[in-house]
């Protein structure tokens, strides 16, 4: 049996994307630029609302970028403000059973911690 692969994109091919939080979604966004490295070009961004609208124009002056990532208020904010496409993520549930999945083979001792809302 024969399986079909593509041919790998060249780097310049690959979409851009900027995902953008300003504390609790970075890290998760930093680990799933490096999961699909090999699809995008995915520069995560550790800051929010203005700080972040003014970087970001900043940086669309001399870079390309396909797309915006980003979550809650802060992607709201951005997607008001910017001129190119801004996709608005929930994390929901299970995300974070597939983050515990992911956690539970490398340790057996685990710990969430939630802001103001009960996780659905």
């Amino acid at each position: 049996m024969t399986t079909a692969h593509s041919a790998p994109r060249d780097n310049s091919d690959k979409p851009v994307i900027w995902t953008v939080s300003v504390t609790r979604l970075f890290e998760l966004f930093r680990d799933i630029s490096l999961e699909f490295d090999h699809l995008a070009t995915i520069t995560p961004i550790q800051l929010g609302f203005e700080k972040a609208v003014t970087y970001i124009r900043k940086k669309l002056a001399t870079e390309r970028c396909d797309a915006i990532i980003a979550a809650g208020s802060n992607g709201a904010y951005l997607k008001s403000r910017l001129s190119i496409p801004v996709i608005l993520i929930k994390p929901s549930g299970f995300d974070v059973l597939q983050a515990l999945a992911k956690a539970g083979k490398l340790t057996s001792s685990i710990g969430i911690v939630t802001y103001q809302e009960t996780i659905p």
